[in-house]
């Protein structure tokens, strides 16, 4: 696309030729020549052939100066300070190639040499390359003619052809002649596509932006090229691709086989684009796929002349030569891959998707499959791998939402990077809401409607199922679409799903040896299960109603009056209700969690379920109606209330006995026959270490020191 301004500019510096104009910014810029040396001495000074020696001796007012008076011009002038600057073997091997153009006699070759020279010396900093269509425009030569010397001059080794270039260079001398052995390497190998395609480079993923900025939720496309031979391969090799895991899909741009027509292969494209595979795949294709794949050939062959040409390791000028055509071609196949495709047709289940742009291509397709992820702006949490910090906070706030959730923020203080996490996922969703003078986890008020919808799928998972689903295949199921939700933000979800249900909800949680146990204590050991070890965790629904609700309504009266000095319980649960009366049992003298000496047998079963009990439902609504006897929840209450009385009494009764077994020792005695308890403490008091039976009254309370004398 031809700049106007910029034409304009050159046009301007007439008499000087464009070109001229071009090339005097590089060569000004060069370290030869004294320091005052700029394009203003050229300008200025009437040095030999410089410019103003030039519109003081020209004949002709319409002739202009062009590149073989600059080139004169830096001979007669600035050879020696070039001659021990940085170009210097480049200008010698340029003088050398001017001389053996001037054996052919003719003017018109000895500009085209020096221009080549020119241009191939300086031009290369602004892109500019001596060009069959530069030189043509560099002097007033009919193309007829330069067609002549150009051939003249490759004929005597002058110059030579740079196909990668598509440009004219010197010739450096080279016993190899590389196109020669590129050629016949690339005949060898024009139909291994495996070997051409492994010239690719990799392409950086494509970000849905879009849909990261809609949902919080970033996706990344990876790039991939494969040749369409036939569909079924194409499919194993699809299915072979490395796509990470933290891709959600990629864009796999199809080449089309010498031996496939255009019709045969849209055919091809039409069956590919109706198979669907385990993540999103975007299929492609342009009709400048050749390019690429041609500049791909070229260095494969090139790499293989470096390997099999023995002799360019000797050959300094070859080695440069293959060298730098590597990295132009390198350059030229990532453009032209890159314009690929940015330039494609891509289809997605069956439909051609009209976008320009791959991010947003990328969008549309994530929008589409991952139709259900929930909305949620948090850069740190929403996504599979979390920072060391983000992973502490989020640990914290799990354990937090376990234990604190009915206070205000969940309790805490000042601004740890948790609070972050509860402002943006928890607060701004409305799911920690106020309920009288307590705080609930709750998805009621909440505005947010993909969140809902999570919960909803995750109510119907544990609902549907007859036993307790593992943590860690809940996770699986919302990490594929349509939900495509990260595995940092899952255990707070399901933490807060489960708190916000947590009066149908238990957690187990499986230890080393395989033994599961409900859990009763949420400590830092089960958030961090719920990162790191998901598949030792199961929640599971149990459904509370009719018969069921009323045993818990009346247990948790009872506990509340007798265990709790009327303290409510707030939401009360199996594990709610029955943890007062299982941390007590646990707190009973060693006796009682010990004895037999029980008049009603259920005692001992009623404690030893107590003492092991992992699942308090099932003891609950199954173990204590066994033991009890019945399921009429007024008889249930009062028949446990029988049946643990005694056992909480049984340690009493113990010490009364042996009480009056003491006392009826003392009154065996006719002198004190009406003695008392009381009376023999005293004494004991009065004898203390001095004998066995009073000895430690002193250091312990009454029962322990009656305990003592027992097991003395």
């Amino acid at each position: 696309k031809v700049n106007k301004s910029y034409a304009n500019t050159l046009a301007k510096c007439n008499p000087i030729h464009p070109l001229v104009t071009l090339l005097l910014n590089p060569i000004s810029r060069q370290r030869f020549g004294q320091n005052e040396r700029s394009i203003f001495s050229f300008l200025n000074s009437g040095e030999p052939n410089g410019f103003l020696h030039f519109l003081q001796n020209r004949n002709n007012k319409s002739e202009i100066y062009t590149l073989d008076k600059l080139f004169d011009y830096l001979q007669v002038n600035l050879e020696p300070s070039i001659l021990v600057s940085n170009i210097a073997q480049a200008w010698s091997e340029a003088s050398v190639s001017i001389r053996r153009a001037e054996s052919l006699d003719d003017q018109d070759v000895i500009k085209i040499a020096k221009c080549i020279s020119l241009i191939d010396l300086f031009g290369k900093n602004i892109s500019l390359f001596p060009s069959k269509e530069i030189l043509s425009n560099s002097l007033d030569i009919s193309q007829s003619k330069l067609n002549k010397i150009l051939k003249d001059l490759e004929a005597k080794k002058i110059i030579v052809f740079r196909k990668f270039k598509n440009a004219y260079a010197l010739f450096s001398g080279s016993d190899i002649d590389l196109d020669e052995v590129t050629e016949l390497n690339k005949s060898k190998i024009k139909d291994d596509y495996d070997i051409i395609l492994s010239e690719l480079p990799q392409l950086q993923p494509i970000v849905a932006k879009k849909h990261f900025h809609r949902t919080g939720t970033q996706r990344i496309f990876q790039r991939f090229c494969l040749v369409l031979t036939n569909v079924k391969k194409t499919v194993e090799e699809i299915v072979k691709l490395d796509i990470s895991n933290a891709s959600a899909g990629a864009f796999i741009f199809l080449c089309r086989t010498k031996e496939d027509s255009q019709k045969d292969f849209d055919q091809k494209l039409i069956e590919l684009s109706q198979i669907k595979f385990p993540k999103p795949i975007i299929i492609g294709t342009s009709k400048n796929f050749n390019e690429f794949f041609s500049y791909a050939l070229e260095i494969a062959a090139l790499k293989r002349v470096k390997q099999t040409v023995s002799a360019i390791e000797g050959d300094s000028i070859a080695k440069k030569e293959l060298k730098g055509r590597l990295t132009a071609y390198q350059n030229m196949l990532f453009n032209s891959l890159y314009l690929n495709f940015e330039n494609a047709a891509w289809v997605f289940n069956k439909e051609r998707i009209k976008d320009n742009n791959l991010s947003s291509i990328a969008s549309i397709v994530s929008d589409s499959v991952f139709n259900l992820t929930p909305i949620i702006h948090n850069e740190l949490i929403v996504r599979d791998r979390i920072s060391t910090m983000s992973m502490s906070g989020s640990v914290n706030l799990l354990k937090l939402i376990f234990n604190n959730s009915n206070q205000k923020n969940l309790g805490m203080m000042g601004h740890p990077s948790e609070f972050g996490i509860y402002l943006s996922l928890i607060e701004s969703n409305n799911l920690h809401v106020k309920k009288l003078d307590n705080y609930e986890f709750s998805l009621e008020k909440s505005k947010n409607s993909s969140i809902k919808i999570i919960y909803q799928e995750f109510l119907r998972l544990i609902k549907n199922s007859k036993e307790a689903v593992s943590i860690n295949n809940i996770y699986e199921h919302f990490v594929k679409q349509p939900f495509g939700i990260k595995l940092g933000v899952l255990p707070i979800l399901i933490g807060i799903f489960f708190k916000a249900n947590e009066s149908t909800c238990a957690l187990y949680s499986k230890d080393e040896q395989g033994k599961e146990s409900l859990v009763t204590e949420f400590d830092q050991k089960i958030a961090e299960r719920l990162y790191h070890l998901p598949e030792t965790l199961k929640i599971m629904y149990v459904k509370i109603e009719g018969e069921k609700q009323v045993i818990l309504d009346e247990f948790k009266s009872y506990v509340e009056k007798y265990f709790l000095n009327n303290q409510v319980i707030e939401s009360p649960t199996p594990l709610n209700v029955l943890k007062p009366i299982v941390v007590k049992t646990f707190k009973l003298p060693t006796y009682a969690q010990k004895t037999r000496n029980f008049k009603d047998q259920r005692v001992l079963l009623l404690r030893d379920e107590l003492l092991s009990t992992h699942n308090p439902h099932e003891l609950l609504y199954v173990k204590i109606p066994q033991i009890c006897g019945t399921e009429d929840p007024k008889k249930l209450i009062k028949e446990f209330n029988k049946i643990y009385s005694e056992l909480n009494e049984v340690y009493n009764q113990l010490i009364e006995e042996f009480k009056n077994k003491i006392i009826n020792v003392f009154q065996s005695d006719p002198n004190i026959s009406d003695i008392d308890f009381e009376t023999i403490k005293l004494w004991s008091k009065k004898i203390g270490s001095h004998d066995p039976f009073s000895a430690k009254i002193n250091d312990l309370e009454e029962n322990q020191w009656l305990e003592q004398v027992i097991s003395f």
